[in-house]
């Protein structure tokens, strides 16, 4: 008798144990990478969660709400026949948020419906600042009724909806409400919650805003007076999109200073100045040194300038300077210099210009003769 034979029935039962245990050896290998997988797979979706929260301009957000942006339908036929050749392309997927008719500012904002005339602030930071950040919001609210006259401030901030600091803020705007709005970068409409990008651009959200017509952007620690408001309307006046204001020997550079600028949307290119916010947005994603938001200008607003007829300027010092002929049309400013007065200038910065500017401008800049100081 063979061996199989010595061993009777007992070989097959002994092979189907072990096929068995190996079968179960198998599954619980099967489950244990499995649970693994799908443990790794939770982890990397919390984590993607926890990302988006603390820094809500990622990459792929910022791209996708500025290309959404972008490519929202202008009904305004005017504006498209003027586009041909300022025209830009976005290729980066959308995400469908906000509303073609919605404000970048807040629902107060929005409800002023369309063709607003808005100068845009940022404000940021504490409350005691020797430079009168804080008090240069309600100082340019009781300016603008007077200098702008049916324009609207907007204050881009980020004071939480908490606590004494945000109860002043919304005093003001109850005592200036018909002037005033005040926009938090925490929740924007449109752009959600932009917490921890450059501070000083935030008021650059204007120029996507499909209810503005026409934005300046302006200094909180600067007052609005007689002598811009002078230029800024020849500048409405005329059909440039573009304008830059120089009132100082030392407002040279770069080309374009963060608060003394404006933009009109309705002249057929606003396609062109969403595309322009999308990429200074790119720059200021993660807030960084204070004049980024020069560098952001000079790198992609001052480029548009090499459009013919696109870029007017009203320059005191520079004004027969090259660079600037070059890039479009320079006229003097139409308001005489005050003399001996300190701060006597465009885009003076309180506590801080003091001095009144004295010495002699070029006579090419000189709105007339006897302006000696411009």
């Amino acid at each position: 008798m063979d061996s199989y034979d010595k061993l009777g029935d007992k070989r097959p039962a002994m092979g189907a144990a072990r096929a068995s245990s190996r079968c179960k050896t198998f599954m619980i290998f099967f489950f244990v990478i499995v649970g693994a997988i799908l443990m790794i797979a939770l982890n990397i979706l919390q984590s993607r969660e926890t990302l988006l929260e603390d820094s809500p301009l990622s990459d792929h957000l910022l791209r996708s709400i500025m290309a959404e942006i972008f490519n929202s339908n202008n009904n305004d036929s005017a504006e498209q026949s003027q586009t041909s050749n300022l025209t830009a392309v976005i290729t980066e997927p959308t995400l469908s948020v906000g509303k073609i008719n919605e404000s970048t500012c807040s629902q107060k904002a929005t409800n002023r419906g369309p063709h607003q005339r808005v100068v845009s602030f940022s404000y940021y930071g504490g409350i005691t600042s020797k430079r009168g950040y804080f008090s240069g919001i309600e100082e340019n609210a009781k300016l603008i009724q007077k200098i702008y006259p049916n324009w609207t401030m907007r204050v881009y901030h980020d004071i939480k909806d908490e606590g004494r600091f945000h109860q002043i803020l919304d005093d003001l705007e109850q005592k200036f409400g018909k002037v005033l709005d005040l926009c938090f970068v925490g929740n924007l409409p449109i752009f959600g919650n932009i917490l921890g990008t450059q501070q000083n651009m935030w008021r650059f959200l204007s120029l996507a805003d499909p209810l503005v017509d026409k934005s300046l952007f302006r200094d909180l620690d600067s007052s609005l007076n007689e002598r811009e408001a002078s230029a800024v309307q020849e500048w409405l006046n005329s059909t440039y999109p573009l304008h830059v204001m120089r009132d100082h020997p030392y407002h040279y550079h770069p080309p374009i200073l963060a608060g003394m600028w404006g933009a009109q949307l309705d002249l057929g290119h606003r396609d062109l100045w969403k595309e322009a916010l999308r990429k200074m947005m790119e720059m200021g994603k993660v807030a960084g040194n204070k004049g980024l938001d020069q560098g952001a200008l000079q790198a992609v607003v001052w480029p548009l300038t090499k459009t013919k007829g696109f870029l007017l300027q009203h320059d005191s010092f520079t004004c027969d300077k090259g660079e600037f002929i070059v890039a479009g049309e320079v006229r003097h400013f139409p308001k005489c210099r005050t003399p001996k007065v300190g701060g006597n200038f465009v885009g003076s910065r309180k506590g801080v210009d003091t001095k009144p500017i004295t010495e002699p401008c070029p006579k090419k800049c000189r709105a007339r003769e006897r302006c000696v100081q411009c």
